[in-house]
């Protein structure tokens, strides 16, 4: 199930795949999908949806979905194909041969070992552990099938 939209230079795309386990794990005899109640649906419930505004000079984008970096035509540098869909915020400049990315991901406090939820302040606000990473990316187009790229990788938290 899905829903996806072009307004000008806005953009939108929500997917939410309804599986069968959730059946088994909660729906009682109401049949539907979706557990009976709405708070027993997992987090990382894979669903891929954005808000996008872009033009070909600066672009913002906020999203649900797997990190892809880098100016690949069929398929870019992805971090890890199994890791989970994160939730962030991507902002990027064009000028000309130039392209600065910044990415800022909040990570699902699932993510967080034991050891490392001892030792962290709570500082998501909602008694949870949280962790940040913070991307930047330079790319530099020298021609057309060359482009140099620098790239930034943070984690805070």
């Amino acid at each position: 199930m899905g829903w996806q939209n072009y307004i000008g230079n806005f953009s939108t795309y929500f997917s939410f795949p309804l599986r069968r386990s959730y059946l088994a794990s909660g729906a009682h005899s109401w049949g539907t999908n979706f557990p009976y109640e709405f708070f027993d649906i997992d987090t990382n419930f894979p669903f891929k949806g954005y808000l996008c505004w872009e033009n070909n000079y600066f672009g913002f984008k906020l999203a649900r979905d797997k990190i892809d970096l880098g100016p690949g035509y069929w398929s870019s540098v992805e971090l890890n194909k199994q890791n989970p869909y994160w939730d962030y915020i991507r902002f990027f400049y064009n000028a000309g041969r130039f392209r600065l990315t910044e990415y800022i991901i909040r990570l699902d406090p699932i993510l967080v070992t034991g050891v490392e939820q001892a030792s962290q302040d709570s500082v998501a606000g909602y008694g949870e552990r949280a962790k940040n990473i913070v991307l930047h990316e330079f790319q530099w187009s020298l021609a057309d099938s060359l482009v140099l790229t620098i790239g930034e990788f943070i984690m805070i938290g």
